[in-house]
């Protein structure tokens, strides 16, 4: 067993945590994870830890899965890389045409990178290159929602709209126009994000208009805006969407990295509206979340645009040192074979497992606008009259680290809670983790005086 005194003092001096403040982070001690196996995480000292974020969402099947253990065991005796350049590798390439099965038939070219930000950056200099290829010009501008998070590296960040991530670099981006995200959590027209017409398109239209000549396309989150709070959205706004691009010849590209899989309840969220986008971005739960791998898919007509004379001006000049990594296609093909044969009346009865256990949530008087699509849910926690935090306070912090000696691992957005388990975790397990979520949060509103407001 690891010395966990050694490691936290190594972290200290060496380890640059992300999304965290550094003098925070540092200021208290925290698990030391040592092994991992289901839904479970567990540290050094023997505690034992509910995954509810799904190791930052990309556990799809549960820890220590061993189908995908022995899928890698057996490629790391082959190959575990080689250049995809004047060479290839079997388990990319099959991966590759086992994804292009699960996508709508035109969506049939996958492009290997290493991330979600990659595989974003990626359908954007595919898209723009596309209408150059076509010799149309005056397309240089992309067009993304309020709220929108797609990545990290500058180009996903200038897309990107939670100022709290994004502000900060806004002198070094490039412009992208702005629509207002869907505000189905208070919809403006007495809507319910499950029973609507998508009334609120005619502002997203509106924003988006004056800019259609210039615009090479526009990016969404399907269905669910993650970073933002998961913030969820009738799909009926996809499908005007879908409409609105065809007819301005605008491209849509789909940004699945987060949501692709199962985690909506369809392989991909896109699904629910109907629609086949032009380019859809995956990666996170890929794996499974063993091994980085994303990809960018595409349609076929995108695809043509870039076939003409070697080193001419239509050749995709982009790659990535692991493109097409053969140790992570085979997790990912082990990943995917789990999916495609796992029951659709095992999956159906998760599903209805999880409504009821976020219905668990619903008489709760601090548990506010529960949502839920699929197996990814969220509530807002504010004073029992309705009224939110001031955010200084840091509720949600202050759960994270009480869901902690609960023996549950949460990374709340703010002062909302999500739950984005392993699509492997049963109805008990879900049960008994949001008794524990239900007692944290509960000791820290009592703490500060708010309970039975």
């Amino acid at each position: 067993m690891a010395d966990t005194k050694e490691i936290l003092e190594l972290e200290r001096r060496h380890f640059w945590p992300p999304y965290t403040q550094a003098s925070v982070y540092f200021a208290s001690e925290h698990p030391v994870i040592e092994r991992a196996d289901g839904v479970f995480l567990y540290d050094t000292e023997g505690n034992r830890y509910y995954d509810m974020i799904s190791s930052w969402w990309v556990n799809l099947h549960g820890h220590n899965h061993p189908v995908i253990n022995a899928a890698i065991a057996e490629q790391v005796q082959k190959v575990s890389h080689c250049a995809m350049a004047s060479l290839t590798n079997e388990p990319a390439v099959r991966l590759a045409a086992e994804l292009a099965e699960l996508c709508p038939p035109d969506l049939s070219r996958v492009f290997f990178s290493d991330d979600g930000s990659t595989a974003v950056e990626v359908a954007m200099k595919m898209a723009f290159q596309y209408f150059h290829n076509k010799g149309v010009t005056g397309r240089t501008r992309f067009a993304a929602f309020t709220g929108a998070y797609h990545g990290d590296t500058l180009g996903t960040v200038a897309l990107g709209g939670v100022d709290l991530f994004h502000k900060l670099f806004k002198p070094t981006l490039i412009p992208v126009h702005r629509a207002p995200a869907p505000p189905c959590h208070a919809c403006p027209h007495g809507r319910v994000r499950t029973d609507c017409d998508a009334e609120c398109f005619a502002a997203i239209e509106e924003a988006l208009l004056p800019h259609v000549g210039e615009l090479v396309a526009v990016i969404v989150e399907p269905v669910v805006q993650g970073a933002v709070g998961m913030q969820m959205y009738s799909p009926k706004v996809l499908t005007a969407l879908r409409r609105f691009c065809d007819k301005h010849d605008i491209l849509l590209i789909d940004d699945e990295v987060a949501m692709a899989f199962g985690r909506t309840g369809r392989t991909f969220a896109f699904e629910h509206a109907g629609i086949v986008p032009d380019i859809v971005c995956a990666a996170k739960g890929l794996t499974g979340g063993y091994l980085p791998l994303a990809v960018t898919i595409a349609s076929e007509e995108i695809y043509q645009s870039f076939l003409g004379e070697a080193g001419g001006t239509k050749t995709f000049y982009h790659g990535h040192s692991f493109t097409g990594n053969p140790l992570g296609a085979a997790a990912a093909r082990a990943s995917m074979r789990i999916y495609r044969e796992e029951r659709l009346p095992q999956r159906e009865e998760r599903l209805r497992a999880f409504s009821e256990m976020m219905e668990t949530f619903s008489d709760k008087a601090w548990a506010h606008d529960v949502r839920w699509i699929g197996m990814v849910g969220a509530l807002d926690i504010k004073a029992n009259d309705g009224t939110a935090f001031d955010p200084a306070l840091g509720v949600g912090r202050m759960v994270s680290a009480r869901a902690l000696r609960e023996g549950v691992y949460l990374r709340p957005l703010g002062d909302t809670i999500y739950f984005l388990p392993p699509l492997s975790i049963t109805r008990d397990e879900m049960l008994d983790m949001a008794a524990r979520v239900g007692r944290a949060v509960e000791s820290v509103l009592a703490d500060i005086g708010t309970l039975g407001g």
